[in-house]
């Protein structure tokens, strides 16, 4: 499923800091779209908690502004 950021955040940035900070993985796009979208899986063992986790981090993330 693809996110785009509002107000012009880099997609790659949000991938950067979910990684470094979280340790949640999303995939980041390359070529034209990568500071424009990013794709969170819904293939695979993933759970309602996994999401939950995904969505607290991106609350903090805007709370912070980083988003």
């Amino acid at each position: 499923t693809p996110l785009r950021p509002r107000d012009g955040i880099s997609a790659y940035s949000i991938f950067l800091h979910l990684k470094r900070n979280y340790n949640i993985f999303v995939t980041p796009n390359g070529g034209d779209l990568r500071d424009r979208l990013f794709r969170v899986g819904h293939i695979g063992n993933l759970s309602i908690d996994d999401t939950k986790v995904l969505i607290q981090a991106l609350h903090e993330m805007s709370k912070e502004g980083l988003i």
